[in-house]
């Protein structure tokens, strides 16, 4: 039975995927949509990793409509967005192991359901972060800790706005004064966001979708087409482009407000590798150990508290 749960639809999750299928190393991997499984699928395929999918809608969690793929000899692709509960029954119906979590850097409330399912139930889990990229700022670079924040300076201030924050927050973009004709988003082309869009009042030449990686010459292109003022980014990371948005931003002399990353301690994509070649190997508890103390006080389950009894759960044959 698969005993390593990896949540991606990232690149890292990608990777890690791919990892394990050239390694042999049986792993359910989590992605929230289809798009997340398509590029998946891609990723396998292109790397020769890639078995003939076998798609099967039944799961072990009746309440969720969850869909799992045989992507290849050994990965299980789960397509659907699961909450701490059912994260939890997962865990526990599955006998997973380990959990690597290869979330989006800015995915903050996925990340805190998934180490709250695992810290009730006990079982291992390693946050897999993204490699920063390099950051030689300019003078007129202006760091906010929110997309919230974002909104309220470039309130502040006129000018065209090129934003590369993606769909989620296109409703606190709608915020800003005249949105419509100073906003200009680069979202994926997917028909969800693409509707949701058209809702917003975000269409015409001031919507762009498309599918990166975009190098730097296209996103030199997207600032001088849009007659960009401001270039509006998250900390995305290498892998999500950034640094080939903040030269573009330079060469076209567009000023810069960049989301700043949140603070979360992890390992990296390498590192991550090696935990998943240990726990094949069955040495997952040579690698951390976890020791729980817990009152159970007269000893009676009806005294002891969820979480208590949640660990007996998961350690109790």
């Amino acid at each position: 039975m698969c005993k390593i749960w990896i949540f991606g639809g990232t690149t890292e999750g990608r990777l890690l995927a791919e990892y394990c299928s050239r390694e042999k190393i049986e792993a359910w991997v989590s992605v929230a949509s289809e798009y997340g499984e398509e590029l998946l699928q891609e990723e396998l395929m292109e790397s020769g990793n890639a078995g003939n999918p076998d798609l099967n809608h039944n799961t072990c969690l009746a309440k969720k409509n969850l869909k799992t793929v045989q992507a290849s000899s050994v990965i299980k692709v789960l397509r659907g967005r699961m909450d701490r509960y059912q994260m939890e029954e997962f865990i526990r119906n599955q006998g997973i192991h380990l959990v690597i979590d290869a979330t989006h850097p800015y995915a903050r409330l996925v990340s805190e359901e998934i180490q709250e399912a695992c810290g009730r139930i006990g079982v291992r889990l390693e946050r897999c972060l993204r490699a920063e990229g390099e950051q030689n700022k300019a003078r007129d670079w202006v760091e906010v800790d929110s997309i919230q924040e974002a909104v309220s300076f470039l309130s502040s201030v006129s000018g065209v706005i090129f934003a590369t924050t993606g769909s989620k927050e296109l409703e606190v973009l709608c915020q800003i004064p005249d949105y419509q004709k100073r906003v200009y988003a680069r979202v994926l082309p997917t028909s969800n966001v693409l509707k949701k869009c058209e809702k917003l009042g975000i269409t015409g030449s001031h919507l762009i979708a498309m599918q990166g990686p975009f190098s730097t010459e296209m996103n030199t292109l997207f600032l001088r087409q849009t007659k960009a003022e401001w270039l509006l980014t998250k900390d995305s990371g290498r892998a999500g482009g950034f640094q080939e948005k903040v030269e573009a931003a330079r060469e076209n002399g567009t000023r810069v407000v960049v989301i700043r990353r949140p603070e979360e301690d992890g390992i990296s994509l390498e590192e991550a590798m090696e935990v998943l070649k240990k726990a094949d190997e069955g040495k997952v508890g040579e690698l951390k150990t976890h020791l729980i103390l817990a009152g159970i006080g007269m000893g009676q389950p009806s005294q002891m508290t969820g979480e208590v009894l949640g660990q007996f759960e998961r350690v109790t044959p």
